[in-house]
């Protein structure tokens, strides 16, 4: 198991909020200065790949390396199958395909240039300025979950992250019904991946190869847009604009 800190999530989770229309308290002024400075770019195009739908498009979050910078994952989403890129946009969008879906499946192998220049754009616009404070706040979480898990084991490690996640006799609970149609006989499927913000859990998941969960399960979470656990989130409710937790 391990923690990770992911720029793209930042971006993903920002840019959610902000085509939903709907902001939080602690982010108001953020969102106001970052739905003035969006129309910089083809918001068209941003709000098809980050719409307030409940599946995120797998390319935005994977892993491109151990210590992975913004470059690195923009470098990734650039040079992304172009077959892969089609099926995880389909995801998203599985009911409708809006014009510029059409427009970006008829080129698969072009579009990921397109996106990855676009959120390259977006994060020098609207995230850049904020990185330093907003990569404090994730470091300190780190090691706040390191502290707990050192004295308290993966139980109490885990005891404050989400109220969807809990530990029994060394097996992850994941408590999402949604994902009921993706169970196995025996209840279970293989996660590579778990995301938390904005108070909601995300997973991506893999197929099954076993009939118990193992290997790696990296948990993300994004402090500038879900402050640190639950018990820890108090801080985060005073700031205007995204800040260090230890400030």
């Amino acid at each position: 198991m391990r923690f990770d800190v992911s720029p793209m999530v930042e971006v993903v989770q920002s840019g959610r909020m902000l085509n939903s229309g709907r902001w939080r308290p602690p982010y108001r002024e953020w969102y106001a200065e970052a739905r003035a400075r969006v129309r910089a770019l083809d918001t068209q195009l941003l709000a098809l790949l980050l719409p307030d739908r409940p599946f995120i498009a797998d390319f935005l979050v994977a892993r491109p390396g151990h210590a992975s910078t913004i470059d690195e994952h923009l470098r990734a989403i650039a040079e992304y199958p172009a077959d892969r890129l089609r099926d995880d946009l389909l995801v998203v969008w599985p009911d409708r395909r809006p014009p510029r879906l059409v427009e970006l499946l008829a080129d698969p192998v072009g579009a990921s240039r397109r996106i990855a220049d676009l959120l390259h754009g977006y994060w020098t616009l609207l995230i850049e300025p904020h990185w330093r404070r907003i990569h404090a706040v994730l470091r300190d979480d780190v090691a706040y979950r390191a502290t707990r898990l050192a004295s308290d084991g993966v139980d109490g490690m885990l005891a404050d992250l989400h109220q969807e996640l809990s530990v029994a006799d060394g097996t992850l609970l994941i408590d999402k019904p949604r994902h009921k149609g993706a169970l196995t006989a025996n209840g279970r499927f293989q996660v590579d991946k778990i995301v938390i913000s904005g108070g909601r859990l995300s997973l991506r998941r893999t197929e099954p190869t076993a009939s118990k969960i193992t290997g790696v399960v990296q948990l993300l979470r994004s402090g500038f847009w879900c402050c640190v656990g639950r018990c820890r989130a108090g801080s985060g409710r005073r700031w205007c604009r995204p800040a260090s937790s230890a400030r």
